[in-house]
């Protein structure tokens, strides 16, 4: 999902003031939160969990909600407890929606017309189609997850 549509949906949630945004960062997501930082204007708070995976389970265990792309940080959350948003392919569903929404993981999938198709499986893989996914689709989902 792009950096601009993770900075609106912040913008959007910022207006609650229950919400605090926390942003994790890995070893290779230095680019994204710089952008997410210049689209916002506003300073973020960001965890650097690059060289301690046991940092970002910890804190992942604390938070409410884990927002973010179909990665290592959502199966840490849910294993944690935490419940969780993934931004997922629709072609990767039948392997990767392994967590169930009575348990509080959810999915908010790209807008692939046929993800039954090779074609469609093989363009989910090489082509970022998660920007399919609206920043307001998310952020209702946010809200009604969140019940804010």
């Amino acid at each position: 999902w792009p950096a601009e549509n993770f900075a609106r949906l912040a913008e959007c949630l910022r207006r609650f003031p229950e919400v605090q945004l926390l942003f994790f960062k890995g070893p290779d997501e230095s680019g994204i939160i710089e952008s997410i930082k210049a689209i916002l204007r506003q300073p973020i708070v960001v965890a650097d969990c690059s060289s301690h995976i046991s940092h970002l389970g910890a804190l992942l265990k604390r938070c409410r909600l884990f927002i973010g792309n179909d990665s290592g940080p959502r199966h840490l959350a849910a294993a944690v407890g935490t419940p969780t948003l993934t931004l997922m392919h629709r072609a990767k569903l039948k392997t990767w929606k392994i967590y169930d929404e009575f348990q509080g993981h959810f999915v908010v999938t790209d807008k692939v017309d046929n993800p039954e198709s090779d074609r469609a499986l093989y363009e989910a893989s090489t082509v970022n189609t998660l920007v399919s996914i609206s920043v307001d689709e998310v952020y209702n989902k946010v809200r009604e997850i969140l019940g804010l």
